[in-house]
């Protein structure tokens, strides 16, 4: 009875990890640049069920786990802003960015101008800055009074990773290396598109998330009625010694 106890334990903690994933991936639905995440689930150890005969392929589960949580990279729609300070990447890449001394990776281009005494630079909107290809803050300059963005446009780097999928996330929309992704490396300029005035949407689709999350949510009350009638059958079994 304690394998069922351990079953439908592992899977409620699963599932409930699902369910938050999902549930995060329809609550940015309206994030730009935030990339949506999937719950792979494995298989815990089995044990053979009649240890006296090896050649019998009858085996008994011991619950489930969370595999791993995978991004999905694909590209999400883009929008017209009208801001000088907007900007998409059209194909792979990202921009990096220096937040609190620690460099991140993102697909949100939503930036704007910091003024710093008589010098201004490219940021983000939390106020991290807009790195080059250098991975060197970008400095605005002036052009007929004004700040000159097209020129900034021509510095803002744009890097890629040759396993984006082992990116580590920090948060909804940054991104830092891990092992397995590898270092950031310059894209070549042919293979991304920076589009001005432009940012790339969320490429959450909530049908099939909202789908996924009645699924998760049907699986976690069944698992937890395997957990309360397991309790029942161990009380009624105590009661009778």
């Amino acid at each position: 009875m304690n394998i069922a106890f351990y079953n439908a334990y592992t899977a409620l903690q699963a599932h409930q990890q699902n369910i938050n994933s999902i549930s995060n991936n329809i609550a940015n639905a309206s994030t730009n640049g935030y990339k949506s995440t999937r719950v792979n689930f494995d298989d815990l150890i089995y044990t053979q069920m009649d240890i006296n005969n090896k050649a019998t392929e009858l085996k008994q589960g011991h619950g489930v786990k969370v595999g791993n949580i995978q991004t999905n990279f694909d590209q999400g729609f883009f929008i017209n802003t009208n801001s000088q300070t907007d900007f998409a990447i059209v194909g792979s890449g990202f921009f990096a960015t220096l937040n609190q001394g620690k460099i991140q990776y993102t697909r949100d281009g939503s930036f704007g101008i910091s003024l710093q005494q008589d010098k201004a630079y490219l940021v983000r909107n939390d106020g991290s800055y807009v790195l080059d290809k250098n991975l060197k803050p970008i400095e605005l300059t002036k052009k007929d009074d004004q700040w000159d963005i097209d020129a900034a446009k021509e510095k803002i780097g744009v890097f890629r990773f040759n396993n984006p999928e082992a990116l580590i996330k920090l948060n909804n929309t940054s991104f830092s290396p891990s092992a397995s992704s590898g270092n950031a490396l310059v894209a070549q300029e042919d293979t991304f598109l920076l589009v001005q005035h432009c940012l790339e949407q969320s490429n959450v689709e909530l049908g099939p998330q909202m789908v996924a999350l009645i699924e998760g949510q049907k699986a976690f009350q069944l698992n937890s009625r395997v957990l309360q009638t397991a309790d029942q059958i161990e009380e009624i079994i105590s009661n009778l010694r």
